[in-house]
């Protein structure tokens, strides 16, 4: 018996229908992993995907992305970072569709290096915690999606994530159609 996560109520569940859409054998990557909740959402509902990887840094963090702009919207210690990672890892194994995930355990500032430009098909992004977080990886990883592919992100009701999203674009001539939708924003490149 598998975890169902077909119809869960995760962060990417009002885009899944784009990516399930795009063609066969996409590569996709996630940023900001948490308990894998999206990750096996994009797995279950997409088998178009031939590979998901995930980033990571299962660290400590205190997250300043609060929609109302007022502090911080929660800090996880040590103690509860241990188990969201565990829970990560144990949701992908019992998904059923653990074969066709990577997680690789980081920051996504150190490990976008990892990849060549135009590797992923879509990308998904719901790791930052702060306006400068969202700024440096809106400009290292875009370059990692191929041309056509799925810019996504979440969060976009919270102010920092819609600014440093207008600035981008506005900064690198993107006039691209972006859908805004439950929080979630995405284009295609």
């Amino acid at each position: 018996m598998y975890y169902n996560f077909k119809n869960a109520l995760t962060d990417v569940r009002s885009v899944i229908h784009l990516i399930g859409m795009e063609g066969p054998n996409l590569i996709g990557l996630e940023l900001g992993v948490d308990r894998a909740e999206s990750h096996c959402t994009i797995l279950q509902n997409c088998p178009n995907v031939k590979k998901l990887y995930g980033i990571d840094a299962y660290e400590p963090y205190t997250d300043f992305m609060n929609p109302k702009g007022e502090g911080p919207l929660n800090s996880v210690n040590a103690a509860e970072i241990e188990v969201i990672e565990w829970t990560a890892h144990h949701n992908i194994r019992w998904s059923g569709e653990g074969h066709r995930s990577e997680i690789w355990k980081g920051r996504t500032e150190d490990l976008h290096r990892r990849t060549d430009d135009e590797t992923f098909d879509f990308i998904f992004m719901d790791a930052w915690l702060s306006y400068e977080q969202v700024c440096r990886e809106l400009n290292d990883w875009y370059p990692k999606l191929k041309k056509g592919g799925l810019f996504i992100g979440h969060d976009y009701d919270c102010e920092r994530v819609s600014l440093a999203v207008a600035q981008f674009r506005e900064a690198y001539s993107i006039d691209n159609h972006m859908s805004v939708y439950d929080s979630m924003f995405v284009w295609r490149k």
